[in-house]
């Protein structure tokens, strides 16, 4: 896997990694940004998928399959969080984290 903070100087987020197996060949890149001061970030992912049956009871019906996955995402940090009775939760959030 290779991961790079800053990546255009921003507080982004680059990662990619290759994923390899005997019939499988899976790459995958994903970058995220901050989108305000409270540590929400969004993020777009892509992951192409190429798998291919190479032994087993199946492996004489050529069987495999090539996949495409384009997803975006939004991730908020559960610090601070305040529960509708208006408890503050952050100290149980924190026990359950750590």
């Amino acid at each position: 896997m290779v991961s790079t903070d800053s990546f255009l100087g921003s507080q982004d987020r680059l990662n990619g990694a290759i994923n390899l197996s005997r019939g499988a060949q899976n790459p995958f890149i994903d970058y995220n940004f901050p989108i305000n001061r409270n540590g929400t970030r969004l993020g777009v992912s892509y992951m192409y998928g190429n798998n291919k049956v190479k032994s087993g009871q199946y492996k004489d019906f050529d069987l495999g399959a090539n996949t495409h996955v384009l997803s975006t995402y939004i991730t908020h940090p559960l610090k601070g969080i305040v529960a509708i009775g208006g408890d503050d939760i952050t100290s149980d959030v924190q026990k359950v984290v750590k």
